[in-house]
């Protein structure tokens, strides 16, 4: 029913790559600009290349970068897991069962006594001007069920 033309928009939104270079994602041109001003950075051995122009400037190397040639690697993933987050309902007494999110448990009984614990969670409540919002608090097991 209709021709839609795809039309180039500013920023670059809507461009395609046919062109002979794939284009770089910004992680990339960072990485690649870091690693080239590391390379410039520090003293070249190498000699210049025959019919090259690199020995009239030291800063400039005759061939590109080897990092050019391949992606940035990856930065180590982090050693310990992230929290595990629960979902659960809160059985507040003066609003009845509530959505909340189950952070962590502690032991709040002592030894030799049978053990009893509290939630740690992350609700919705009512402030003084009646407006909801979100609270942190420590309640009894008991007030818990899972989702």
């Amino acid at each position: 029913m209709f021709d839609l033309e795809v039309v180039g928009v500013a920023g670059g939104m809507g461009r395609r790559d046919d062109d002979a270079f794939p284009r770089e994602t910004l992680a990339e041109r960072v990485a690649n600009t870091r690693a080239r001003k590391a390379e410039q950075e520090a003293p070249s051995d190498a000699p210049a290349a025959a019919h090259s122009t690199a020995g009239f400037n030291s800063r400039h190397t005759a061939s590109p970068p080897k990092s050019w040639a391949a992606p940035p690697a990856l930065p180590p993933s982090p050693t310990s897991p992230a929290p595990l987050i629960r979902h659960c309902f809160y059985l507040s007494p003066d609003y009845g069962r509530l959505p909340a999110l189950f952070l962590k448990w502690r032991r709040t009984s002592q030894p030799g006594t049978p053990p009893h614990f509290d939630g740690f969670i992350c609700t919705i409540t009512l402030d003084e001007s009646g407006t909801w919002c979100l609270t942190e608090l420590w309640v009894d097991s008991a007030m818990l069920e899972p989702a």
